[in-house]
């Protein structure tokens, strides 16, 4: 594996050119996405999980076709904790504020156009979000909160495309029951009732295929299919904190995902077929990185550059020695 340092907290953004960014790289990073752009480049859309005075918000890193760094701007300003969030199939970035109670959704686009959402409802202390766009016209937001008693919501767009998010749906409220069963409600008290139960401190989420998967930090690693990271850790390294945001590879061979609240943070990849687990890297205890948690995780356009990162300072690009993408 590859590594390097392509952004520092702080710092200047380099760019490919010898330039440098006019600000400096933001504090508190977190979750990230990945949108194509039409001249064939990417942008590396990534939450700032900072107050709204210390620069709060969303920012984007910019590549060429050839994932040289470009840019570096502020795409949205003057919100507070923006933690986790998720890709469109539009290509907008929606990014969640982690604010106890008052926190709301917001849509970011590229270009810096950016407008709250339906998705926060009156406020909560939302984490993450996914959407299923299988049925075009009614695409279908998940959106995650982390608190003890953080409902799952669901939101029913009634259009495709921007607007989607900011024109009334229809919400519901997961909700488990005890024979492994499931139905969504629209009594939010009912769905709190069940994540306090089941699913304490919902993070990461994807939809694929029809299934949801998201992260419960404060019990397990599941889908309603319950299972506990790590029991299966194949080669070096290790998992003892709580899991955060997590991606699928291009393949779907493997999920990826962060590690928060631990002395040795790091970013592990789980295989599907047999249920193994995967140290891509890990801080070493007791190092800089010690109760530090790892951020940002995204893929490149074409696979082949995996970003990730630690919250006080660094991301990273990671590339295959072969060459060839991440599955």
């Amino acid at each position: 594996m590859n590594v390097k340092l392509i952004a520092r907290t702080g710092r200047k953004v380099p760019y490919a050119n010898g330039e440098s960014s006019e600000i400096d790289y933001h504090i508190d990073s977190d979750a990230a996405g990945i949108i194509e752009l039409e001249d064939g480049g990417y942008v590396y859309m990534a939450n700032s999980e900072a107050k709204a005075d210390d620069g709060g918000g969303v920012y984007g890193l910019y590549f060429n076709s050839e994932g040289e760094v470009t840019e570096y701007k502020a795409l949205l300003t003057g919100t507070n904790d923006n933690c986790g969030g998720g890709l469109t199939p539009w290509g907008t970035w929606v990014s969640c504020e982690e604010e106890t109670d008052i926190g709301q959704c917001w849509q970011v686009d590229p270009y810096g156009r950016a407008q709250e959402t339906k998705l926060g409802g009156d406020g909560g202390n939302f984490e993450s979000v996914a959407v299923d766009a299988s049925v075009h016209d009614t695409p279908i937001f998940y959106t995650t909160e982390d608190t003890k008693d953080g409902a799952l919501r669901r939101f029913i767009a009634n259009q495709y495309g921007w607007d989607a998010l900011h024109t009334d749906g229809e919400e519901s409220y997961l909700h488990l029951l005890d024979d492994g069963t499931y139905e969504w409600t629209t009594d939010m008290d009912i769905g709190r009732k069940s994540a306090e139960e089941y699913f304490r401190n919902s993070e990461g989420i994807q939809v694929h295929e029809g299934n949801v998967y998201f992260m419960s930090k404060k019990y397990q690693n599941m889908t309603w299919t319950s299972e506990e990271s790590g029991v299966k850790f194949y080669g070096e390294g290790s998992f003892d904190g709580q899991p955060d945001q997590h991606l699928f590879g291009p393949s779907r061979k493997y999920i990826y995902f962060t590690e928060d609240g631990s002395e040795d943070p790091g970013v592990y990849a789980r295989f599907g077929d047999d249920e193994t687990y995967f140290t891509m890297f890990q801080a070493i205890a007791g190092g800089i990185h010690t109760d530090d948690e790892t951020i940002g995780i995204a893929l490149s356009p074409d696979g082949k550059r995996f970003y990730a990162g630690y919250q006080e300072g660094y991301i990273f690009e990671l590339t295959r020695e072969d060459g060839l993408r991440f599955e």
